[in-house]
């Protein structure tokens, strides 16, 4: 007998309209999970309600989501159980805060500017949204304290101030919770600078059919901001990646992959919600889109396209395991965790919409 492998296979029903338009009645595919079946441990879960409600009410208290609103149901729908199974293991309680408090924030943020928050929609320009950003990244580098943050002076952004101190909360909560974060953070701190940078993209010159594939994929890699999240994971599990590990190509050509997975499972699975809103910010919908692909023939050579990616990872990681030994196994667990946890959560989550059909099955490879 062979290899066996996980896959996460998928059926995204489409609207009536799409039907009609299209005319298919589902898109379906099979993802490839990085580890095969008991590679991936299910995380504790018994703590996520009383977390979800801390998270809830700090939110709220931040003036960042009315507990009265629809909106408020989104953080209700497994968003504290996506934290769990990034993390892929078991960690105090305190730790997990710091990772919720960052996981809000950056969801809050990115509605923001995708115009789905209710309170504050952002219709302004770049100059506004690099200044805010500015200020967000500074407050990681300890450079204003709570005084600073209430005498800013008005900046032409959406909860601004809200959003300030919340980065503030979290800032202090790792501080607390992470006695090495100090010495550490660097990596973290860079990895968020990439990923609201990347928002230049929106405002200056967007990336759309005039660019290749190429700079599609790499704009949504950026935008994602996984590796700060992937940052954030390792440092609340201490994983230390030295200097040597980091400047190594099969390192960097590691964390591109990875990149490209995480952005590729959401797009794939997201493609019936996509098309129904028009939006085209994904490889699924770049290509279509912009491209002029087929809808079917777009699901399927982004699969392909995450698959291919899925089985690189493996390679590589098998190289920084024999180069790096014990430092190179720990960032290798922490990294197929992380990706198989969001794809076995997708699996199990809500949020693709009772559309949606996704399961597990083992198939030998």
């Amino acid at each position: 007998m062979g290899k066996v492998d996980l896959m996460t296979e998928f059926s995204i029903e489409l609207s009536p309209a799409m039907r009609d338009k299209y005319k298919i009645k589902a898109l379906k595919g099979s993802v490839l999970n990085l580890q095969g079946p008991g590679g991936y441990i299910t995380p504790d879960l018994s703590r996520v309600e009383k977390e979800e409600d801390g998270l809830l009410d700090w939110l709220t208290h931040r003036g960042l989501v009315d507990r009265n609103s629809d909106y408020y149901l989104k953080f209700k729908n497994n968003f504290v159980r996506l934290s769990h199974f990034l993390v892929g293991m078991n960690i105090s309680e305190e730790l997990m805060k710091c990772f919720n408090l960052f996981h809000g924030w950056t969801f809050l943020h990115d509605d923001i500017l995708d115009d789905d928050h209710p309170i504050g929609k952002y219709q302004g320009g770049f100059p506004q949204v690099a200044a805010a950003h500015e200020v967000f990244v500074d407050i990681l580098k300890d450079k204003y304290g709570r005084d600073h943050i209430d005498n800013f002076p008005p900046v032409d952004f959406p909860l601004f101030k809200e959003l300030c101190h919340a980065m503030k909360d979290f800032h202090r909560q790792m501080h607390n919770a992470v006695p090495y974060y100090s010495s550490r953070c660097t990596p973290f701190v860079e990895a968020m600078t990439e990923y609201l940078d990347s928002y230049i993209f929106y405002y200056v010159d967007p990336i759309n059919g005039r660019y290749s594939e190429e700079s599609g994929k790499f704009w949504l890699r950026c935008n994602t901001g996984w590796k700060a999240w992937l940052e954030i994971v390792s440092l609340l599990r201490d994983v230390t990646v030295s200097q040597a590990m980091r400047k190594d190509l099969y390192f960097c050509r590691l964390l591109v992959a990875s990149g490209d997975v995480i952005c590729c499972i959401n797009d794939v699975l997201g493609a019936s919600k996509d098309l129904g809103k028009g939006k085209q910010d994904t490889l699924v919908m770049f290509k279509h889109f912009r491209k002029g692909c087929n809808i079917e023939e777009a699901q399927k050579q982004t699969v392909d396209y995450l698959n291919e990616q899925v089985k690189d990872i493996r390679l590589l990681i098998e190289v920084l395991r024999r180069r790096y030994e014990t430092e190179g196994d720990a960032y290798a667990r922490t990294l197929e965790d992380f990706i198989d946890g969001y794809i076995i959560w997708c699996s199990t989550c809500q949020r693709y919409g009772g559309k949606t059909s996704i399961s597990l099955k083992e198939v030998e490879n």
